[in-house]
């Protein structure tokens, strides 16, 4: 099981952010969608997220939101996804018209907020943050072409491997941390590409599911051991959770050897 953190990162956040001195000029400005993972288990995640986007120069927000509820969605409950959207969707839509964009660290999010969305929740509020969500690796690789983006204090040295989430798939998008991280940070990493971990949400944390899960995750796994490094980057928590329960790797989300070549 992973660790649980005793309070959530949204307050944790708000308090390091309140901290902060404010960014006279600057070049972006973004509302931080943490999702459960984040804000629930993986702290130093959502940190390393506005330590990052501060650093660059982006003004960053935590308004208040419920995370994305795909375990609703998936086993059917209609009216709890439709409620814990509406709320969402009410505070990032005030935030985009300030002028702010959506990011999610979390793929799963980012799928929730762009493409699923529509089906639960109607109007121009709910058009408005689909319009204006986007994947975080996603966002910086498009700041990093434009030239926006600060060289960083360090060369990391260690050697990665790449895993992609199939929600990471599904938007489109698979290569933006692997070309961010070999072009700014000139990392050595190395894709996997070798299928789905078979977590699939809760699907294999279900003891019915445990051994379908564990035979679609058999080329992932072979593909890890066969490889000289341990190191697994992914941007997905569960994948993460799932690559650790089925091998001796280490996952870790791009963001964090990001934040760790600025010195951060």
């Amino acid at each position: 099981m992973p660790r649980f953190e005793r309070r959530p990162f949204l307050k944790a956040g708000r308090d390091y952010l309140d901290a902060c001195p404010p960014i006279e000029k600057p070049t972006d400005k973004v509302a931080y969608f943490v999702d459960t993972y984040a804000n629930y288990n993986d702290h130093e995640l959502g940190f390393a997220v506005l330590d990052v986007l501060r650093h660059n120069d982006i003004e960053v927000i935590l308004p208040p939101q419920r995370p994305a509820p795909l375990p609703a969605i998936v086993y059917g409950d209609v009216k709890q996804a439709r409620k814990d959207l509406s709320y969402s969707v009410k505070h990032l839509a005030d935030a985009v018209r300030q002028g702010y964009k959506i990011v999610c660290s979390e793929p799963s999010a980012a799928l929730c907020l762009t493409q699923e969305l529509r089906h639960f929740v109607a109007g121009e509020d709910a058009k408005l943050v689909s319009a204006n969500t986007f994947e975080l690796m996603e966002y910086l690789l498009d700041l990093f072409k434009k030239g926006k983006l600060k060289s960083p204090a360090k060369q990391i040295t260690q050697n990665y491997l790449y895993h992609c989430p199939c929600h990471l798939l599904a938007l489109g998008d698979c290569g933006s941390s692997v070309e961010l991280l070999r072009k700014l940070c000139k990392v050595n990493v190395v894709e996997l590409n070798a299928g789905c971990c078979g977590l699939a949400g809760t699907f294999g944390m279900q003891k019915k599911n445990y051994e379908l899960s564990e035979k679609i995750s058999e080329k992932l796994k072979a593909a890890i051991e066969a490889s000289p490094s341990r190191l697994i980057l992914t941007e997905c928590g569960a994948c993460g959770m799932q690559i650790e329960h089925i091998s001796k790797a280490t996952t870790i989300h791009p963001i964090k050897v990001m934040a760790d070549c600025y010195g951060r």
